[in-house]
This record gives C-alpha cells, sequence and structure tokens, in this order.
C-alpha cells in the first residue's frame, strides 16, 4: 500500500497546526462574553462567608424560607470566584470563562491529528455554552483534563496516572459533579474490557487496565478529602433525588426535545453544533461497532443518553465525544485516508478542504459573535466583551439598598442568587439557585408568587407568613418580563410601586412599616419615563449594546403596560442604536400592533419570526392572538406546533382543549385534554403544581361533558377538579353549578 510522502506529511501538519490554532481563537471568542449566571451570586456570596469569618458553613445562611436548615457545598469556588471579583469585577470573571473555554478545547486539541482538530472546532459553541461562571465551570475544565488522561493512557501513551486521585481531591472541594470523574474511570473500564473481547487486543488491554486499577481505586478514598468527608456524597445523592421534580421546573434538567433539531441545524447558528456533533456520533458509533471497538461504543452511546434525559449534561457528553472520537480519528486518519494509493493527492484535497470550510466557519460564527448578531439573534442575555451582563438590574438593588424597605423581600428564582451576593447581609432571599435545599414546595410557591397578582390572596397569605414588605421583579424581555403581571401589579390597591427602570420594579406592600416609604418614593407605572434615565452617550461598542437592550426593554415593558406610544418611541431609539436583527422586537412590535387595533399587522409580524426561527414562544403568541379574533381552530393548530418545540407540551395541549371549547368543539377538546395528560410529568406527582394541572384538564373535560350532555361524567370529573384544588371558589361554584342541573344527582 503506498505511503503518504514526506513533503504531505509535513502539509498535513500545517492543516493540522491551522486548524488547531482556529479552534483555540475560536474558543476565546466564543468564550469572552459578559457574566450572568442564577448560581454565581450564592457562591460568591458563600465565598465571601468563609474569608470573612474563616468558616465554612453547613446551614443556610441566605434565605428567611428555610434559615437554618442543613445544606453545605464545596467551598472552593465560591473563594475562587469572590476572590476574582475582589480583583477585578465581573471583568475578571468573564476573562476565567474565557481562559476556561479555551484550556478545555486545548487539552482536546494536544497532541491530536488533523481529523480530531475539526471535530474539536464544532464542538467549541457547545463547550463555550456549558463553560458558565459557576462552579460547574470546574467539572468541565477537569472531565476534558482526566478524559485526556484516560483516553492518552487507553492508546498506550505513557501518562502520569498518579494525577487521577489528586485531581479527585480537587474535583471534591469544587462541585458536585466530582462523581463525573468517577463514572468517566468506569467508562475506561468499560472500553478497557470491550478491547479485551478481541484476542489479539486482550494483553495489551488487561495490561492498560492493571497499570491504571490502583490510581483509580485511590480515587475512592481521594473523594472524602473534604471539609464534610463521607457527608459530601449526601450533596449528590439530594441532587439524585430532586432531579425528578427539577425536571419539570428547571429547564436545565429537562429530557431534550429533538424536534428542536430541526430547527437548530443551520450552519450559521451556534445551537446547531450539538445536533452536528450528534450525528457524527452515530457515525462514529458505527465505525467503532465494525472495528470491534465495542467498549468506546458503548461510552458514546452511554454519554448521549445522559444528555438526552437531561440537557444540562451537554457538555460533559460532547467533552466524552470529543475524547474518544479524537482517538478514533486519529487511528483512521492514520490507518485509512492517507494510507492508501494517490495519498498525496487525497491528503492534499482534504486538508486544503478541510482548512478552507473550517476557516470560512471561524470567521463567519466569529464575525456574529463580535458584533452581537448572534447574541440577538439567539435571545441570549449576554454580549461579547468583559464585565457584567445588561439582564442584572444594578441600578435597581442599589435603590433597593437605599430605600431599605421594612421586613423581608421576594424575588423571583432567577434573581435571588444576585440579591444574596449584593444586599444578603441586609435581605434574606425567598429562595435561589440552590434549589435543592429548598425543595419543590419551595420553588413552586415562588413561582405561583411570582404569576399572581399581588392583591390576590395567595400573596396576602405568603406576605403574613414571611413577613414580606416588598417584591423585586426583574424586567428583562428575555427570561423576566412575561412571568409576573406587570400590568396588574402596577395598580395594586395592596401594593406601591417605589422603583422602576429598564431592568427591574421594585414594589413597596401598603402596611405601617412602608407608609413614609411609600409616601415620599411612590411612582405610577402608567406615567413613569423610562427613558429619561437612559444613557445618551455611547463610548464604546459593549456601552452601545448594552444601552440598546435597556432601550429594547423599555419598549417591552411600555407595551406590556398598554403605553403604545411610548412603546414606538423607545423602539425607534432603539433601533437608532443598531439595525442588527432583533426576534425579540418582532414580539413587542406585534404587541403594539395588536394594542393599535391592527391584528393583521401582527399577525405577519409573528409570521416573520417564526420564518426566521420557528419557537415555542412565536406559535404561542400566534395562537394567542388568533384565538383573541376568535380563529380557534387556527389557534389550536398553532399550539399544535408549539407543542413539539415546547418544554412543556402538555400546557399547549391544554391550552389548545380549553381554546376548543370556546370554539364550541366539545369533542376535539376532550382528545386535547387527553393529550395534556398523557404528555404530562404530574400522574404520580402531590405537588401545588400538580394539582393545578389536574384540577384544569379536570375541569375543561367537566365542561366538554356538559357541552355534549353527559352530566354524570361532567360531575365525576369536576369533583376531582374540586378535589385536586379545595381552595379555588369558581371551581366549586362549576360543581355546584352542576349539581343544581335539572336530573343531577349529586351534592357539591
Amino acid at each position: 500500500m503506498e505511503q503518504e510522502s514526506q513533503p504531505h506529511i509535513e502539509r498535513r501538519r500545517q492543516y493540522s497546526w491551522w486548524i488547531g490554532l482556529l479552534a483555540l481563537l475560536y474558543a476565546f471568542i466564543a468564550g469572552m462574553r459578559t457574566t450572568v449566571d442564577f448560581d454565581l451570586g450564592w457562591q460568591m456570596a458563600a465565598g465571601r462567608y468563609v474569608l470573612e469569618h474563616h468558616a465554612i458553613p453547613r446551614i443556610d445562611i441566605f434565605s428567611y424560607t428555610i434559615a437554618g436548615a442543613s445544606w453545605f457545598y464545596p467551598p472552593l469556588p465560591g473563594v475562587l470566584f469572590y476572590l476574582l471579583f475582589r480583583a477585578g469585577d465581573y471583568a475578571a470573571i468573564s476573562w476565567l470563562c474565557a481562559g476556561a473555554v479555551v484550556t478545555c478545547v486545548f487539552l482536546l486539541i494536544y497532541r491530536r491529528g488533523l481529523l480530531a482538530r475539526v471535530l474539536v472546532l464544532l464542538a467549541v459553541p457547545v463547550i463555550a455554552s456549558e463553560t458558565m461562571p459557576r462552579a460547574s465551570l470546574f467539572t468541565m475544565l477537569l472531565v476534558a483534563a482526566v478524559g485526556r488522561l484516560l483516553v492518552s493512557h487507553a492508546e498506550g501513551r505513557r501518562v502520569p496516572l498518579w494525577l487521577l486521585p489528586l485531581g479527585m481531591v480537587l474535583w471534591t472541594n469544587l462541585h458536585p459533579g466530582f462523581v463525573a470523574g468517577l463514572a468517566m474511570m468506569l467508562g475506561y473500564c468499560v472500553v478497557e474490557l470491550g478491547e479485551m473481547i478481541a484476542t489479539e487486543r486482550r494483553a495489551a488491554a488487561m495490561a492498560r487496565l492493571r497499570a491504571a486499577a490502583p490510581w483509580m481505586l485511590l480515587s475512592l478514598p481521594a473523594m472524602l478529602v473534604n471539609p464534610f468527608g463521607v457527608r459530601m456524597l449526601r450533596v449528590v445523592f439530594d441532587q439524585q433525588r430532586a432531579i425528578t421534580w427539577q425536571s419539570v421546573l428547571l429547564e436545565e434538567w429537562q429530557p431534550v426535545r429533538l424536534s428542536q433539531a430541526i430547527n437548530e441545524l443551520g450552519w450559521r447558528s451556534a445551537d446547531g453544533a450539538v445536533w452536528w456533533l450528534l450525528l457524527i456520533s452515530a457515525a462514529l458509533t458505527i465505525a467503532l461497532l465494525i472495528n470491534r471497538r465495542w467498549g468506546a461504543a458503548i461510552v458514546i452511546v452511554g454519554a448521549w443518553s445522559a444528555f438526552i434525559a437531561h440537557s444540562r449534561m451537554e457538555g460533559a457528553c460532547v467533552l466524552i465525544v470529543c475524547l474518544i472520537g479524537g482517538a478514533t480519528l486519529d487511528s483512521f486518519e492514520s490507518e485509512r485516508v492517507f494510507q492508501r494509493p494517490n495519498t498525496d493527492r487525497t491528503a492534499k484535497a482534504v486538508g486544503v478542504a478541510l482548512a478552507a470550510i473550517m476557516t470560512l466557519l471561524v470567521a463567519v460564527r466569529s464575525y456574529d459573535i463580535v458584533t452581537n448578531r448572534a447574541s440577538l439573534a439567539d435571545g441570549q442575555i449576554t454580549l461579547f466583551g468583559t464585565g457584567s451582563s445588561w439582564w442584572i438590574p444594578q441600578r435597581a438593588v442599589d435603590a433597593l439598598e437605599q430605600l431599605h424597605p421594612a421586613g423581608n423581600v421576594f424575588a423571583p428564582f432567577d434573581l435571588g442568587s444576585y440579591l444574596v451576593f449584593r444586599v444578603g447581609d441586609q435581605y434574606k432571599d425567598f429562595a435561589d439557585g440552590r434549589a435543592v435545599p429548598f425543595g419543590r414546595a419551595l420553588i413552586e410557591e415562588q413561582q405561583r408568587l411570582t404569576a399572581t397578582p399581588l392583591d390576590d390572596p395567595l400573596w396576602t397569605a405568603a406576605s403574613q407568613r414571611y413577613n414580606i414588605q416588598a417584591a423585586i421583579f426583574p424586567l428583562s424581555r428575555l427570561m423576566a418580563l412575561g412571568e409576573a403581571p406587570l400590568a396588574q401589579d402596577c395598580v395594586s390597591t395592596g401594593w406601591a410601586a417605589v422603583y422602576m427602570d429598564s431592568t427591574a420594579i421594585i414594589l413597596a406592600r401598603r402596611s405601617p412599616q412602608n407608609a413614609a416609604l411609600i409616601a415620599r418614593t411612590a411612582i405610577d407605572c402608567r406615567t413613569h419615563d423610562l427613558l429619561r434615565e437612559m444613557a445618551t452617550e455611547n463610548p464604546s461598542r459593549l456601552a452601545r449594546m448594552n444601552n440598546y437592550q435597556q432601550m429594547a426593554n423599555t419598549a417591552a415593558i411600555y407595551a406590556a403596560l398598554g403605553r403604545t406610544q411610548d412603546a414606538v418611541e423607545a423602539m425607534r431609539r432603539a433601533k437608532a442604536i443598531t439595525m442588527l436583527p432583533d426576534p425579540s422586537l418582532l414580539f413587542v412590535r406585534a404587541q403594539i400592533a395588536a394594542a393599535m387595533g391592527a391584528p393583521q399587522v401582527a399577525e405577519a409580524l409573528l409570521r416573520q419570526a417564526l420564518a426566521a426561527e420557528p419557537s415555542d414562544a412565536s406559535w404561542y403568541n400566534l395562537a394567542l392572538l388568533l384565538a383573541s379574533q376568535q380563529r380557534y381552530n387556527e389557534a389550536v393548530a398553532a399550539l399544535e406546533r408549539a407543542a413539539h418545540l415546547s418544554q412543556q407540551p402538555y400546557d399547549r395541549y391544554l391550552l389548545a382543549g380549553q381554546m376548543l371549547l370556546a370554539g364550541r368543539d366539545p369533542a376535539q377538546s376532550l382528545a386535547y385534554f387527553d393529550r395534556a395528560t398523557q404528555a404530562s410529568p404530574y400522574a404520580q406527582q402531590q405537588g401545588a403544581a400538580a394539582r393545578e394541572f389536574r384540577a384544569a384538564t379536570a375541569t375543561g373535560r367537566a365542561e366538554a361533558y356538559l357541552a355534549t350532555n353527559r352530566l354524570t361524567d361532567a360531575i365525576t370529573q369536576q369533583k376531582l377538579a374540586v378535589a385536586e384544588t379545595p381552595d379555588d371558589r369558581q371551581r366549586q361554584e362549576l360543581l355546584k353549578k352542576l349539581c343544581g342541573v335539572p336530573g343531577s344527582d349529586c351534592t357539591p
């Protein structure tokens, strides 16, 4: 068989070096973004506590809902983040994240060939998106480091295996994800056992396994070298027990919906990287099976299974694919591609093509990142650059400190962590990104309170129970504005707005403790001028984009409050800053058009958003618009499309059933209520959200049965609804109505 000539070997190395440099450059650009995370705040607060008190907290010290409850967490990441913050504010943390992405990529491409480096380059967007400013950043680094150590050993390279137990000591003190290290060692054993099936590879595999076994066994007691000893395992067990309810309430723990892949496979979209890697992994798995590399194939399939079950596993999964895939592609490259007739021409063609394609890909995607085109198109709350994200309501929290309302302050889940860090010495929080110590009931209560108008009895009871005297709600049009009923809260009779800007609103409860504060600082949301407080100078690219985001937020806030003309003016000013396409503004423009009595224009704008990028939110908003025009069948069709893209398809099916009832199609509505029940995770759960969902579907069925003259079935369903939510007066009244129908045989 013809061998590759020396000049072409050298040229292939040059191509490989070029791809490697591109991957590192791309990693730096993709990782360099402004800082925001819903765990970072409490982790820095914990690190600050350790440094100031020379003690590691073992109970909750941040909340007023579970104060004093048992809680502990690896202390090292919080200390590191806090020291970085002290040294260089949020900009230092931005640099850490960029450095971590580059380090991960370097570990994956080190001493790898051309094809392996191409694989890693394609994975950069996923690695960057999963290397977040939180403790899991260190798990990403250690998965790459430990994995590279094990894979290199499996390839027969000489590596310092004594680093394994040392790495586990470090890992246990950085993040509960240290169990991934054990999983990787188990995966290594699976790979070697798979090698032993082939007679010709058995002896070498056994020798490698014997050499690694002592160091892997030492890694088990190494996990206990932490301030909490064996109790650190409790953190892991608690997290595993909580996954069931977290997969319902928190998006990062939900299973992946493969239907999203169709909309994300574009070459320019970074979101599509994971799906391209899945396709490549499928091909690699087939190649491994053909070559009887059973163990490696099993590990790749296992990694993807973990990711599909829980989207949070995406980062570790992709690293494992790059590690095993890199070794596989190196073998393929040396044995197949460049060791056959006419291999010089093959080498040149492959090298030139890959170098050109990857250069173009990195150039276009880097341009999108640096100009923030990707940030706007993907609805991200970060921008290219350093410092804090525009999403963080820093001015509002400054105002909270100055206003200093009495009692406790309520904040939604996404904001709790930031408050813990900023004002934790003055105000404890309701619940934050730690989630697990709070438990399902408190997280659900926090979500219900966020979505409920302040004058509702639910708020009255919670305010009395927890002494809540103020509430702060983020107002970003992304991941915030639609979660709280802003328009209703602004006209509350029991609460008064005392501060409002383009990122957050603060409301104080009308109580004797807050009387003076309200008299001094109360504002009227219907007339308060948000534009007046906007910066007029744009000294830098990042400052201009931050100003744009605040102006776009202002337009969305005005639209939500029905201040149409003000929203139009804010929109005009936002577009004067940048003309980059921003799908989120299409929703705002559609809302404005609908408010101005132009539903056709609103529909056209929503369909424009769908043409750009189909999403659950786009189809959902279109369905609501169509339903407002009594076009129920079209609205249900839109909800059907939304359900295929939604993380909560059961909610979309439930709403479709309710719309069909409004459209007087009870028979079809029953089918959608059944689909909602089948798609929901609530069948065996007893939380408030589960009971509310079951009650809503039962009420829908009751109304459908009543419309089809099946009175007995209607009564049975409504009794179930009342049993699930006994305090709901409307459902009680419906049951009384059903029992009052002539011919009924029931008592409410």
